[in-house]
């Protein structure tokens, strides 16, 4: 399983980690393009990789095409079944 994150502040550098931990993949994007974010998915490891908007939705399993609040939603949701 992988999650696509789209934003990639402080918040979401959290929640990449705690999903790192789980063993399942996650993409970072945001506005300014995967390569604004080679440090910190080289921060995160391996698990973590830096795609653009559009490709996040086509990369992970389930996306749903959706505004980014309720998208960190559905995320979190399924972070929480697989964690607990």
């Amino acid at each position: 399983m992988s999650i696509g994150i789209i934003g990639a502040a402080n918040v979401a550098h959290v929640f990449a980690r705690h999903l790192l931990k789980a063993k399942i993949a996650v993409t970072l994007s945001n506005s300014r393009g995967p390569d604004s974010l080679a440090s910190p998915v080289a921060e995160l490891g391996a698990g973590a990789i830096a795609s653009s908007e559009v490709s996040s939705f086509q990369w992970n399993d389930g996306s749903e095409r959706s505004s980014p609040p309720k998208t960190m939603y559905c995320a979190l949701r399924r972070a929480a079944k697989l964690l607990t």
